[in-house]
């Protein structure tokens, strides 16, 4: 395994001349881009071919799933956190207000 890593894809866009000097098809690329959920070519930020024939790459930041730190970060700014707080309060003092429907009953 030697050689270097070759784009593939820069700011969402297909590099095509480097595909075709690896002689990597756009059917191969989306065929792994697929196998790692990927569903639009639009949504990498970069993607690489690495020598050992492996695909790196950087989702956009609208693309990348959600982390702990920022679910905590929205937490921090109060907008999830006073809510949960006072609905669990709500249901520790048996005290709901809204009334159940009959048909759930």
């Amino acid at each position: 395994m030697s050689g270097k890593s070759k784009v593939v894809v820069e700011d969402g866009k297909l590099n095509l001349p480097n595909l075709k000097r690896m002689r990597f098809s756009v059917d191969q690329l989306e065929m792994q881009l697929r196998e790692k959920g990927i569903t639009s070519i639009a949504d990498l930020e970069t993607a690489t071919m690495e020598p050992n024939g492996q695909l790196g790459y950087v989702l956009k930041r609208h693309a990348r799933p959600a982390t702990i730190g920022d679910l905590e970060a929205l937490l921090k700014q109060g907008t999830w956190a006073t809510e949960s707080k006072e609905l669990f309060q709500e249901v520790i003092q048996d005290g709901h207000s809204r009334p159940i429907d009959s048909k759930i009953q």
